[in-house]
Parts: structure tokens; C-alpha cells; sequence
């Protein structure tokens, strides 16, 4: 009997868990191309820094962006005084796959552009030296965790849960303001 409730539990923490593996499935690494993190087709303010050359030009725009991570990009809006949203994310994790149109749709109607959004790899394919060292600082252990933080990265909100849209644009206007 014991073996039983021990093997129901062990197959319970798989499954509650088990997105923290990264899944042999291309199709999964297909899905982490879908473009630039905009939702409904807009690029523009994402496209603008590359077009211009000029560095930080998503950061200085009228609209918060969300956009992939990249270090110059979190530097410009830490140095131009930004409330700072991340997500931890792993192109192979479906809770972050179903949790990015959520954030996506939130930024489309936020209008505070003192707020910027990054998508951070962590822990899969993509991830690179700088999103390793920035899950390091804040000590992160665990993918789809959001954090939000000022522009000195004092840590102002943290949690490992799922976010609806709601959600994130009660979090980001309270952590703004």
C-alpha cells in the first residue's frame, strides 16, 4: 500500500514538475521563433533600434515594450530609470508558452513608458551567457518566474506563478507608480 501512494506521488511531482526538463521535440523549438514578442503583428518599436542603429531606441519610445532579451537593451532601460519587468523563460516549458500571450497582450495596452519587458531565456537552447548571469543575480531556479524590478534592480516583485494579463498590469502599474 505504501508503494502504491509512494509511486502516485512520485508520478504527481512528474507531472507537476516535469516542464522543467527540456523536452526532445523540435516542434517545441519551433515555437520560440514566433517573432518579436508583440502581439497582433506589431514590430515597429521592436524593429526601430536595429533599423536606426541607435542604441536603446525601443527603451525611449511613448510605449512600454516586450521584447527578447538582450543586454544593451536591459542596460538602456536601467539607465533610463525604467520599472523593469522579466520573464524567465524556456522555449520548452508549456506554462511559459501559455503564459506569453498573456504578457504580450498586457504590454499592448499598457501606456506607461517608464515600464520595460524582457523575455530572458533560461535554461534552454537559447540562453546565453548574460540571461545565465541575470537568473544568478536574482536567483532564479526556476523558468516562467516574473520579477520586477527599478532600475537600481532592487527586486520590487517576484513569484513563480502563472500571471493572466490582469494580473501583470496590476503588478506593473503598482510597482511603477
Amino acid at each position: 500500500m505504501n508503494q502504491k501512494i509512494f509511486a502516485l506521488l512520485l508520478v504527481a511531482l512528474v507531472f507537476l514538475f516535469g516542464c522543467n526538463q527540456p523536452a526532445v521535440n523540435n516542434a517545441v523549438d519551433d515555437l520560440s521563433d514566433e517573432g518579436t514578442g508583440l502581439a497582433g503583428g506589431e514590430s515597429p518599436e521592436v524593429e526601430a533600434p536595429e533599423a536606426s542603429g541607435g542604441e536603446g531606441g525601443t527603451v525611449a519610445g511613448a510605449k512600454p515594450t516586450y521584447e527578447p532579451f538582450t543586454q544593451e537593451k536591459y542596460d538602456a532601460a536601467k539607465a533610463a530609470g525604467k520599472t523593469i519587468f522579466l520573464e524567465f523563460y524556456a522555449n520548452w516549458c508549456p506554462i511559459c508558452r501559455d503564459q506569453k500571450p498573456e504578457i504580450e497582450s498586457a504590454f499592448n495596452e499598457l501606456a506607461d513608458s517608464r515600464i520595460a519587458g524582457f523575455q530572458v531565456n533560461y535554461n534552454d537552447s537559447e540562453t546565453d551567457d548574460n540571461e545565465r548571469n541575470l537568473a544568478r543575480k536574482f536567483g532564479i531556479s526556476y523558468q516562467h518566474t516574473h520579477v520586477i524590478i527599478d532600475s537600481s534592480e532592487n527586486v520590487l516583485k517576484k513569484e513563480l506563478t502563472f500571471w493572466g494579463k490582469e494580473k501583470i498590469l496590476e503588478a506593473l502599474s503598482a510597482a511603477a507608480s
